[in-house]
């Protein structure tokens, strides 16, 4: 039992893995080296005796240099042990084998040759010691089989000379001393392996050994997960990408009463370990967590929105259970709380985006894609001289999708992209079918993702390409966009600019609002956010709408009121001067041809 747990222990299916891919030169070195030693003292030797003893050492040799080049070639760290069993049997084999050159050739060797022999198999076991400590129960049997026919023949004769006593009592401190430097190695393996190199988190396998040790101080699994790391990387590089990581997990400890067994489960997922059955505290814990993270995080001369989801689930079954619940939770979006704690129904939310993701890749998802269009009213005159183009979805088996849902879906791929382009060529169209001559804009809106692809440009120089100069596209980007790359937002606005397409700050006072990409950049409208709009009753409110208008008409942007949904906001609105509302107010959403029926 001692031995078994004593295997256990420093056993790793990844240490061994890392030990069968990188031990790969030493062997052959080996069999050169004992090739070249034999030559040496040919001439002391039986040939027999070097032909058996050299050419057993070889074949072992051989087959320690192939076992691991198979397992490079056909191996995975699952299978690792069906490997490590060969492996070890004939690396234990190996060291016997050396070991028996003392035993076998010691007296046809004078006292020199071999004190020679004994510091080469005390050079062969230091040699193999670095690679060998990554799995340190086989190198301790290395170690006792190398030194096992040395202490047989010990044993036997009494007449050695004292200079053979004095090296073999050098050699056996310096024996003991490479296990201890090959046990504090291993033990730096094992926690190597168990830890992301990032992050110094545990990994996943390691956080799920760890729960299943601490079942009964554990009750419950907390999952964070940063929704939109793949966006980061995408607009500021995997460095950025790296330090949001760095980030979570410093926020993580931070907070963590098990910091121990904090661990990066996922790409873009942590864990932290509840010690209590509350769920009360668990949500109180969620939000600590929160805040300590917060909505966004400095990087160099960039402010990096943070978008941060949380689940929770029971510790009833499995620690991968608990683990995949916790998971489940936490990958699902809503828009209500950024804390999910996981229940039965979420499968059949999961099962729900699956069916979404793979019905945004078929082929008749354009077939059952509409436009809807919301007016903008001016309020000088209450003409409508603008629309803003929304997307709807009604799948034939799921129904009416809503766009917070499929859009997110989408943009976690290229399909935002497809979508994109699909929206500009459809509101093109519908923007040369208006009536009238007087001038109009279709704005559509346009995510961080499509902002940052070269296809949005070329999709756009194709729509604008045939519109009617009293004709303009407009597009809706949100203060997010501000925070990318600054060359690229300059280059990309610039180059809108000279298409003629106007672009709109949207949900403008909710983000990341500055004076100073509003006074440098070619934005020409800015839409006030409807949390501003919807309680006009309050004079704070009043005096943050009051402001926007008056600094953006200064900066001669044109203001946008979104939400409007009563007389008296829009009489409030009318006092301050903003130029177009939009809202239920005026209109809702509607097809294309009741848009064409209010502008006739």
């Amino acid at each position: 039992m001692a031995l078994r747990g004593f295997f256990n222990h420093y056993y790793s299916d990844a240490a061994a893995a890392r030990l069968l891919r990188d031990v790969r030169y030493i062997h052959i070195l080996a069999a050169t080296g004992a090739t070249a030693l034999m030559i040496l003292l040919s001439q002391e030797l039986p040939r027999y005796f070097i032909t058996s003893w050299l050419s057993t050492l070889l074949c072992i040799q051989g087959g320690l240099t192939l076992v691991p080049l198979l397992f490079r070639h056909y191996g995975c760290t699952n299978t690792v042990k069906n490997w490590l069993v060969p492996y070890g049997a004939l690396s234990a084999l190996g060291h016997l084998t050396w070991g028996c050159l003392f035993l076998t050739f010691a007296d046809h060797l004078t006292l020199w040759q071999q004190i020679l022999v004994m510091l080469l198999l005390f050079v062969i076991l230091s040699m193999s010691m670095p690679m060998l400590a990554r799995f340190y129960p086989l190198f301790c049997l290395d170690v006792v089989m190398l030194g096992l026919p040395f202490l047989a023949l010990l044993a036997e004769r009494q007449d050695f000379a004292w200079q053979l006593w004095f090296v073999a009592g050098l050699l056996l401190m310096g024996t003991l001393s490479l296990l201890c430097r090959g046990h504090t190695e291993a033990q730096q393996h094992l926690d190597a392996v168990k830890r992301d190199p990032l992050t110094g988190l545990l990994n996943r396998e390691a956080c799920i050994t760890a729960l299943a040790s601490t079942a009964g101080e554990t009750r419950g699994a907390l999952i964070c997960r940063l929704h939109n790391y793949r966006a980061i990387c995408d607009a500021f590089g995997n460095r950025a990408g790296d330090a949001v990581l760095q980030h979570c997990a410093n926020s993580l400890r931070y907070v963590s009463e098990q910091q121990k067994l904090t661990g990066r489960v996922g790409e873009n997922e942590f864990f932290l370990p509840l010690a209590v059955a509350d769920s009360t505290l668990w949500q109180k814990r969620s939000r600590h967590l929160l805040r300590q993270i917060g909505a966004q995080m400095s990087w160099g001369e960039h402010l990096i929105a943070l978008d941060i989801g949380i689940g929770l689930a029971e510790l009833a079954g499995t620690p991968e259970e608990a683990l995949r619940h916790a998971q489940l939770a936490a990958a699902v979006r809503n828009p209500h709380s950024q804390i999910n704690q996981y229940h039965p129904e979420l499968w059949d939310r999961l099962q729900r985006d699956v069916s979404l993701r793979s019905a945004l890749q078929s082929a008749a998802l354009y077939e059952q894609l509409t436009l809807h269009f919301q007016p903008k009213k001016q309020l000088r005159d209450g003409a409508i001289n603008g629309a803003e183009a929304l997307l709807r979805w009604q799948h034939p088996e799921l129904g009416a999708i809503p766009p917070d849902e499929f859009i997110a879906i989408a943009e976690q791929s290229e399909v935002i992209n497809d979508l994109g382009d699909w929206v500009i060529q459809q509101a093109a169209r519908h923007l040369a079918e208006i009536p009238g001559d007087a001038p109009f804009c279709i704005a559509v809106n346009v995510s961080m993702a499509q902002f940052t692809s070269p296809r949005l440009l070329a999709s756009l120089r194709d729509a604008v390409a045939e519109l009617p100069s009293n004709r303009r596209l407009e597009l809706e980007i949100t203060e997010s966009v501000m925070m990318l790359e600054p060359s690229v937002v300059n280059d990309t606005l610039a180059t809108l600019a000279s298409l003629g397409v106007n672009v709109a700050l949207d949900d403008f006072g909710t983000g990341y609002s500055s004076l100073q990409y509003l006074a440098t950049l070619p934005i020409h409208t800015l839409k006030i956010d409807r949390s501003f709009v919807s309680d006009l009753t309050q004079d704070k409110h009043r005096a943050v709408i009051k402001v926007i208008i008056e600094m953006a008409h200064a900066l001669g942007i044109k203001v946008v009121a979104e939400g409007v949904e009563s007389a008296e906001q829009l009489a409030v609105l009318a006092e301050y001067h903003c130029d177009e509302v939009q809202g239920y107010h005026i209109a809702r959403p509607a097809p294309f041809s009741s848009l064409v029926a209010a502008l006739r």
